[in-house]
């Protein structure tokens, strides 16, 4: 086999495998849970995992002090001006949560 077509089996090869990356989840910004209704609840939370993208938001910061063991990320859609309110209700009164808005 020539070099050329040496090589030009080894692109269509390249080109033929399919990429595989890692999925982001919603412990990930881009996997960030949709939230489209006036009340959500997340029953179960993941339990020390920070998804497969971290720091998200960049080091330095709050998310990257090494006391955040867990991630959560939820998008939320403006559709007009106003104030964004929200509550976050522990389902045990001995869990602590931080919160970030980003």
């Amino acid at each position: 086999m020539s070099r050329y077509s040496s090589i030009l089996l080894f692109v269509f090869f390249l080109i033929s495998l399919k990429g595989y990356s890692q999925v982001p989840t919603q412990q990930d910004c881009e996997g960030a849970a949709i939230v489209c209704q006036n009340t959500f609840t997340i029953s179960t939370l993941p339990t020390n995992t920070l998804g497969n993208f971290h720091p998200e938001i960049g080091s330095g910061t709050c998310q990257d002090n090494g006391l955040n063991k867990v991630s959560y990320w939820m998008k939320v859609f403006i559709k007009s001006s106003g104030n964004l309110c929200f509550t976050i209700t522990p389902l045990n009164a001995s869990d602590d949560y931080n919160c970030s808005v980003f």
